[in-house]
């Protein structure tokens, strides 16, 4: 039962952070926005990109709860179909997010 706990531990902590996004702080934890200059990150919508992350992370954070029910139950299936779903998701986030996307309208 111990070998459980990390995955549901850092799957809370997933949905911890998504939820500090969805509302709008904790900005600061999307990479590359910390590196830009002021005048470029005046350029993009910030509360666009967080509720964007934020719903990344609920659903990497699910797929990783349903591996570990997977796991638990003995369920190969279970298992990678969480991880196809799982890079999915992140194919998913990487082709979303190119471009102008998130860029303020002017």
């Amino acid at each position: 039962m111990m070998r459980y706990i990390p995955a549901i531990l850092f799957a809370v902590l997933l949905m911890v952070i998504a939820l500090f996004l969805n509302r709008g702080k904790g900005q600061w934890l999307i990479a590359g926005f910390n590196t830009m200059s002021a005048e470029n990150r005046k350029e993009y919508d910030m509360m666009a990109v967080s509720k964007f992350v934020s719903k990344i992370l609920i659903g990497m954070a699910l797929c990783l709860l349903a591996f570990d029910f997977g796991w638990y139950k003995g369920s190969v299936t279970a298992m990678v179909l969480s991880w196809v779903v799982f890079g999915v998701i992140a194919v998913f986030a990487l082709l979303y997010a190119r471009g102008d996307r998130f860029k303020k309208k002017s």
